[in-house]
């Protein structure tokens, strides 16, 4: 009798970077004077000026990231589902946007979850995670 190896992982991608992301409010102007670059935000003399890590955003009552395809929107929300996995179950809801095939089936699964009734009827803090990961 042989065993077999589980084939190996192939490498990240190289366009996959673990480098720190920033939001930055729709109204919000970047500070690029430095050669055209984002200034650094966690360095700076001045503070990070309008730039903000995702957990910063954490006192928003709604966080909407918008941007480009691939910039790392889907990683930041994975990050931030790691991070809350410690709250309760009924405190937050992932809904992969993938797996609907029409807004109906959408609608009832965010509007009409247990995990939002719960949250409407308590004085309680909800994470929801709506997000279409590229795969």
């Amino acid at each position: 009798m042989s065993a077999t190896a589980a084939p190996p992982r192939p490498p990240a991608s190289p366009s996959q970077y673990d480098w720190p992301c920033f939001w930055i409010p729709q109204t919000g102007i970047l500070d690029l004077s430095d050669a055209a670059f984002l200034r650094d935000p966690v360095d700076r003399l001045d503070g990070p000026g309008p730039l903000r890590t995702l957990a910063q955003l954490g006192d928003y009552p709604a966080v909407v990231l918008l941007g480009e395809p691939s910039i790392g929107k889907s990683a930041t929300l994975k990050q931030e589902r790691d991070r809350h996995s410690a709250l309760p179950p009924e405190h937050k809801v992932y809904v992969g946007l993938n797996s609907f095939s029409n807004e109906d089936r959408l609608y009832r699964r965010i509007f009409e979850s247990s995990e939002l009734q719960t949250w409407k009827a308590a004085d309680t803090h909800l994470c929801m995670h709506l997000d279409r990961p590229v795969v």
